[in-house]
């Protein structure tokens, strides 16, 4: 057979194959029908962007279903919807029927896909173009088309590199000259108008005309970072999470339910006394939210069901008045998408049935199916398709119930020692096991234990005692740590995605607060300092060397860069940002009793010696340059720069010092060039009772906090007293007492309560 005839030959037989291949493709979507399941699982995800900036990426097909395909990219690649994407078929061998050859042709084109939905490293296609020469299969390879995704994408997220720049430079400004910063914040907003930025630009130009107005100061936040002998979390029973986002807490000690946005940020609580003076909790146990965000609260002590709105007002109750048979020991409560209400009562072992227009339906439930075991019911919920869930802790059974009340399964699971919550979602019983101090994710279909969330400690991502479970429409878990006075986001895979109100301190020794208002917080406890954004969640943990004796104090520079004074070992130690350490200096020799630490625009530092009473300044390197101010002593009369008991620092943008003296209750104020002695001021009027420290903000305000008073006091430059933060406003959230204050640049104030680990911030 000549050439030319084969050719055409080999063109018939791939047209055959591919008349073929038409005829297979429907047999070859049934066989895969299943990959469906997979295709429906990434419908709900929402766009997930990976930092990898290649060109050109290869994957594989990893699903068919119809007319659509799931694409496996690996890790760390941008995924973007509209992006497209090419098949290749690696290999095919054709074999030639009359002849008993067979060609191997090489990689060719088969078609291309285009991107509809994200999850990850994956992404669900739509086949758009194919060839009539083949048909796709799983393993073929795919190969993305630049310029039809990620591109706009990747411009984006340089604009936003770009725009944060341009803040926190007008930030950094703020430290040192008001006009200049607010020109720098205009700058971001006419250069990246479209940016996250631009409105953080907007809210600091407007806290800077507060400012300017003179308002007064109003309690913002309140960051737990607590150690366990706060009050200020308690047992809680139980968690929710609203179609916002927004979480709800049930603190059983305070007999109330909190309400907290995604930060962690409190926005508002239903009390136990309502505004008519009612009582209307005693003992809350359960709480649930409904399609309508409706919050239903269990109270085991009134056993009833109280249903309140969005906004904390009642709407009704469920319970005895409503049914046949009084409640004995209701244990848990669940919302069906109707809005019907089931109230769980394991001393009846059964359940009541509620319309939403409060009239009572039903009671069903027979659970005492083990003749070994003492059934001992923990908790109810309802699916998207109203069937009906309960969790009998003594059996180790889940009892489903379809929406008619039919019992329908019961599976037991026996990977639970000691449950306590349950909630059911995407086909999934999620149980918290006090024993595990864990949270395991039970698959309903598979009908076996798929993920577990937590372990027991108090660090991130580990729980002591977990009291309530929640999922969000992304599936998402958050579950409740009683002991450890905090809750927790897991990530549907197991991750931690954020620690709210507790970080494992220990004991706050100093904290402070950056260019970027995130706080650094040092725990001499625990040996190591922590940094948290301003929502209180944790970015970075660095632990101190066992070198490390008696870590007192921690500031910050205008690079980022983090100081530790060591008091007990006489040194200082600078870091990274990033927490590699960058230099150590100090001895015996050059300190006798260093107190306090802090650095001026030109990273030079200050270092405060109590013993010998002066501040010596030394380079960003540790070497020294001068020192200022000297011991008061008896023998002659106190002249000006002498101290008595200097305790705190601090230093403005023009480069001025400024010494608290304890003792004389007086600020003293050095030129940090020369070191001369330029004059002090008191507290006019009564003098402080007990000054604890001293900041200063980038407008050149002066911070004294009194641990007495629980106050802090504002001062110009001069020493007239502007005015006082905490004021009369505020004296539901008066602090007692204030150890330690830290301001940014604008004038926000932070000051911890050292009773209890606390930190407030206030803002005017």
């Amino acid at each position: 057979m000549s050439r030319k005839l084969l050719y055409v030959f080999v063109c018939l037989v791939l047209l055959f194959y591919a008349a073929c291949g038409y005829c297979q493709e429907s047999s070859q979507h049934t066989n895969q029908l299943k990959d469906n399941e997979a295709l429906n699982a990434l419908q709900s995800k929402h766009l997930i962007y990976k930092s990898n900036m290649e060109k050109e990426k290869i994957g594989l097909i990893e699903a068919i279903a119809d007319n659509q395909v799931i694409i496996n990219l690996g890790k760390n690649f941008y995924i973007t919807l509209g992006m497209e994407f090419k098949v290749f078929r690696r290999e095919k061998r054709i074999e030639l029927l009359e002849e008993s050859e067979s060609i191997l042709i090489g990689e060719h084109y088969i078609a291309t896909l285009k991107v509809i939905d994200v999850n990850e490293d994956k992404a669900q296609c739509k086949i758009i173009h194919f060839e009539p020469t083949d048909y796709i299969m799983v393993t073929d390879k795919v190969v993305n088309i630049p310029g039809t995704g990620y591109e706009e994408i990747i411009k984006q997220r340089e604009l936003e590199v770009k725009a944060q720049g341009a803040f926190l430079k007008a930030k950094r400004s703020s430290r040192s000259n008001e006009d200049s910063a607010i020109d720098l914040y205009n700058k971001v907003i006419l250069q990246f108008p479209q940016s996250t930025y631009a409105k953080l630009a907007k809210e600091e130009i407007e806290r800077y005309k507060r400012v300017n107005d003179n308002s007064a100061y109003q309690y913002k936040n309140m960051l737990a970072i607590c150690s366990s002998k706060s009050d200020v979390w308690s047992t809680s029973n139980d968690i929710s999470v609203d179609s916002n986002g927004d979480i709800w807490l049930l603190n059983s000690k305070k007999i109330q339910i909190e309400k907290y946005n995604m930060f962690g940020d409190l926005l508002f609580t239903i009390e136990r006394i309502n505004k008519f003076d009612r009582e209307i909790m005693r003992a809350p146990t359960n709480l649930a939210i409904d399609t309508d965000d409706n919050i239903y609260v269990l109270d085991s002590s009134f056993k009833k069901v109280t249903k309140f709105d969005k906004k904390g007002d009642i709407i009704d109750d469920y319970g005895p008045k409503n049914s046949q048979k009084p409640l004995i020991n209701p244990v848990d409560l669940a919302v069906n998408s109707k809005q019907d209400v089931f109230i769980l009562d394991a001393g009846t072992s059964k359940v009541f049935a509620f319309s939403k227009n409060n009239k009572f339906w039903a009671s069903f439930g027979d659970f005492d199916i083990s003749h070994t075991k003492t059934p001992k019911l923990i908790a109810i919920d309802t699916d998207e398709h109203n069937n009906i869930y309960v969790l009998d802790g003594g059996t180790k059974y889940l009892h489903t119930f379809s929406s008619d009340l039919r019992a329908t399964k019961k599976e037991l699971i026996s990977k639970i020692y000691e449950p306590t919550d349950m909630v059911v979602a995407f086909n999934k019983a999620y149980i918290l096991d006090a024993q595990l101090c864990s949270a395991i994710a039970y698959d309903l279909g598979l009908e076996k234990v798929t993920q577990n969330y937590g372990v027991k400690g108090s660090a991130q991502g580990e729980l002591a005692q977990p009291t309530g479970i929640a999922i969000d429409s992304e599936a998402n878990i958050y579950i409740a740590d009683g002991t450890n006075y905090c809750f927790q986001k897991f990530s549907p895979e197991g991750k931690l995605n954020f620690k709210l109100k507790n970080s494992n301190i220990k004991n706050i020794s100093s904290f402070t607060v950056n260019d970027s208002d995130n706080l650094y917080i040092l725990d001499a406890k625990n040996g190591d300092y922590q940094e948290f954004d301003k929502h209180g969640r944790g970015l970075n943990q660095i632990s101190l060397k066992s070198e490390f004796r008696s870590p007192i104090k921690i500031v910050t520079d205008f690079e980022g860069n983090v100081y530790i004074l060591d008091s007990r070992g006489f040194k200082v130690h600078k870091f990274s940002p990033s927490g590699e350490s960058l230099v150590t200096f100090g001895s015996m020799d050059m300190f006798k009793s260093p107190v306090d630490i802090c650095v001026d625009m030109e990273s030079n530092i200050y270092i405060l010696d109590a013993k010998e009473y002066t501040v010596k300044k030394f380079d960003s390197s540790g070497n020294y340059l001068l020192s200022l101010g000297e011991k008061f002593t008896k023998k002659r009369k106190q002249i000006k720069g002498q101290f008595v008991r200097p305790e705190h620092i601090a230093i403005n943008s023009t480069g001025t010092v400024f010494v608290l003296d304890s003792k004389l209750k007086e600020i003293f104020k050095f030129n940090s060039k020369t070191g001369e002695f330029i004059s002090s001021f008191k507290k006019a009027g009564k003098d402080f009772s007990k000054p604890v420290d001293i900041a200063i903000d980038g407008r050149g305000y002066i911070y004294v906090a009194d641990s007495v008073d629980s106050n802090i006091y504002k001062f110009l430059e001069t020493g007239a007293l502007v005015g006082t933060v905490i004021n009369t406003d505020l004296k539901k959230q008066q602090i007692k007492p204030i150890s330690d204050i830290s301001v940014n640049g604008i004038g926000n104030v932070w000051a911890l309560d050292s009773a209890t680990n606390q930190i407030f911030e206030f803002e005017q």
